[in-house]
C-alpha cells in the first residue's frame, strides 16, 4: 500500500499532513509532509523548517518513523487544527490529544475531527465558550419525577393538563387546591432533573449567566443557581387571590382562607388565562436581548409567547427536547439548533469536553 494522509491539519497559511504507510506486517511507519501552502500564497515556508533542536530541512518531508507519538514530536502539532484523520486512528490521536496542555477551543477542534458523528456536540460546546452571555431556559422539570412517584393515587386516571389555568381556580377550585397541594407535596426534597448539577456548574465556571424557569418554580429548585429568574412565578409563594396578602402553604393545603379577608389562597404563579406578571416578562425578555447563546431545555415550545421570545433575540438557540417539538424562529435569529435527546446525556457530555 501507498502513503495515506493520517492528520490533514492547517494553521495560517501552512497547511501540514502527516503520512502513514500500512506494512506487511501490519504495522506502520510515517512521515510529515510540511510542503502544503494555500494557493494565494507563493512563499515556501518549509524551507529551513525546523524539526527539533538540531535539525533542519530542505526537503518537504520529515524522516520515517515507526510510531505516531515518534511523528507527533517530530511537528509542533499542538499550533495546528485538524482538518481530517484518518478513521482507523482517531481514537489513539484523541487519548494523545485530550490530555495535552492545549486551549480547551483548539481541543474541541481535534474532538470533532476525530468524532465528526458528534459534530453537533463539538460545535454548541464551541459556541458555549465563546459566547460572552449564555442563559438557560427551562421548561417541564417533574415529568420523571411524578412517574416515578408512588402516591399518584388518583391523578393517574385525571387529565391534569388544565389543571393549572385560571378556569380550573375559579369552577372547580376544591380539584385545584387538591392537584397543588399533592405538586406541593412531592416536591418538598426534589432537587430537579439531573441536569440542574450540570446547568449550576456551568453557571459556577461563568459559563451560563442566568437561568430562566418556564413555568412554575420552587424556591428549593431556584435556590440551584446564582442567578434564577420566574417566568410563571414560584408554586410555593402562596397569596390570597382577592387581597394578594401572604400565606402558607401549610394554611393552603389544610384548606384554610385568607386571614385578611377570608378569599381563596392559592399559588402566587401566573395560571393559564392569565397575563405574565409585568416585572418577570421585562426581566426575561431583557435577558433574551442580551444573549448571545440559550439553551431551551424540555421547554413548550407551542405556547404563543414562546415565539415573541425567540423575536427579541439575535442569538444562537439551542433546543434541548426528548420529544420532537417544531418552532419557527424568525429570520433575526442566527441559527437553531434542534437536538431530539436526553437532555441530561447531552449536557453530560458537554461537562466532560469543557472539563478536559
Amino acid at each position: 500500500m501507498g502513503w495515506e494522509a493520517i492528520i490533514d491539519m492547517h494553521k495560517q497559511f501552512n497547511h501540514t499532513t502527516l503520512l502513514g504507510k500500512q506494512l506487511d506486517n501490519n504495522t506502520w511507519k510515517f512521515k510529515w509532509n510540511f510542503g502544503h501552502l494555500n494557493s494565494e500564497h507563493t512563499i515556501d515556508i518549509t524551507l529551513m523548517q525546523p524539526i527539533n533542536d538540531v535539525e533542519f530541512i530542505i526537503s518537504p518531508y520529515s524522516k520515517v518513523v515507526s510510531s505516531l507519538e515518534e511523528a507527533l514530536a517530530l511537528n509542533d502539532w499542538k499550533l495546528f487544527s485538524p482538518s481530517v484523520i484518518h478513521s482507523q486512528f482517531r481514537e489513539s490521536i484523541w487519548e494523545i490529544v485530550h490530555t495535552a496542555n492545549i486551549s480547551r477551543e483548539r481541543k474541541l477542534k481535534w474532538f470533532a475531527a476525530c468524532y465528526p458523528e458528534k459534530q453537533k456536540l463539538s460545535k454548541v460546546a464551541s459556541q458555549l465558550l465563546q459566547s460572552e452571555y449564555t442563559i438557560g431556559i427551562i421548561g417541564q422539570t417533574t415529568n420523571t419525577l411524578e412517574e416515578a412517584s408512588e402516591e399518584q393515587g388518583i391523578w393517574k386516571y385525571v387529565d391534569v393538563t388544565n389543571i393549572f389555568s385560571n378556569a380550573a381556580f375559579e369552577f372547580d377550585y376544591d380539584i385545584f387546591r387538591k392537584y397543588v397541594s399533592y405538586k406541593l407535596k412531592i416536591l418538598e426534597e426534589y432537587n430537579g432533573p439531573e441536569y440542574f448539577k450540570l446547568i449550576s456548574n456551568f453557571e459556577s465556571n461563568k459559563l451560563i449567566q442566568s437561568i430562566i424557569f418556564q413555568n412554575y418554580s420552587t424556591s428549593r429548585m431556584k435556590g440551584k443557581f446564582t442567578n434564577a429568574l420566574d417566568l410563571q412565578g414560584p408554586l410555593d409563594l402562596i397569596c390570597c387571590h382577592d387581597c394578594r396578602a401572604h400565606s402558607s402553604v401549610t394554611d393552603f393545603v389544610l384548606r384554610k382562607t385568607c386571614s385578611s379577608c377570608g378569599g381563596r389562597l392559592r399559588p402566587s404563579m401566573t395560571l393559564a388565562g392569565e397575563k405574565f406578571k409585568k416585572k418577570n416578562w421585562v426581566n426575561v425578555v431583557t435577558e433574551f436581548e442580551k444573549a448571545e447563546l440559550i439553551f431551551c431545555i424540555d421547554c413548550d415550545v407551542s405556547v404563543p409567547y414562546f415565539s415573541k421570545l425567540m423575536e427579541k433575540t439575535n442569538g444562537n438557540v439551542i433546543i434541548l427536547s426528548t420529544t420532537k417539538q417544531l418552532i419557527e424562529i424568525k429570520k433575526n435569529t442566527r441559527t437553531e439548533h434542534y437536538i431530539e435527546i436526553d437532555p441530561n446525556k447531552f449536557l453530560s457530555e458537554i461537562n466532560m469536553l469543557l472539563s478536559l
